[in-house]
């Protein structure tokens, strides 16, 4: 049998027994991209999102049993592109699992999801910082919008 440094990651949609070990990454993710949260926070939001599949999905990578990355798809509407769009608001592949294509395959997961359920365009978010990301990202298709992201929190 391969050994985890050349076992492809087996990625499936994520369920409500996944939580802990893909709650445990979003600490790490959600530390290292300094955003402000919460363990509970987080675990209301898994929760939601896995109980309610027409928001969108989170998509879980393993290697040999191993938790190796996760992502996050959520569904919005836009005339501008068509119809339904989606963000894939996260994606994580855990330190150790780096550079042996999990990324890339997390994001042919989403966005293959994505499609067969609707989707007309992906958007994402990433870090200025974060060059290794963007590369992932453009190598993959996508590019920068002009306009600038802006939020503003309702509650």
């Amino acid at each position: 049998m391969a050994d985890e440094e050349t076992q492809p990651a087996d990625i499936r949609l994520a369920t409500a027994d996944d939580a802990e070990s893909i709650l445990r990454m979003m600490e790490v993710f959600n530390t290292h991209e300094e955003i402000v949260h919460t363990r509970d926070g987080l675990t209301r939001s898994y929760a939601l999102l896995i109980a309610n599949p027409a928001w969108g999905a989170i998509f879980f990578a393993e290697v040999g049993g191993v938790p190796a990355g996760y992502s996050v798809l959520s569904y919005g509407f836009d005339f501008e592109f068509g119809g339904r769009d989606a963000f894939m608001c996260e994606l994580f592949v855990a330190e150790r699992q780096r550079n042996r294509g999990i990324g890339k395959a997390l994001i042919a997961a989403v966005e293959a999801h994505a499609r067969a359920n609707g989707v007309m365009t992906m958007h994402l978010i990433v870090r200025r910082e974060n060059a290794s990301a963007q590369i992932l990202y453009r190598r993959d298709g996508y590019q920068f919008d002009p306009r600038i992201l802006m939020n503003k929190p309702l509650i």
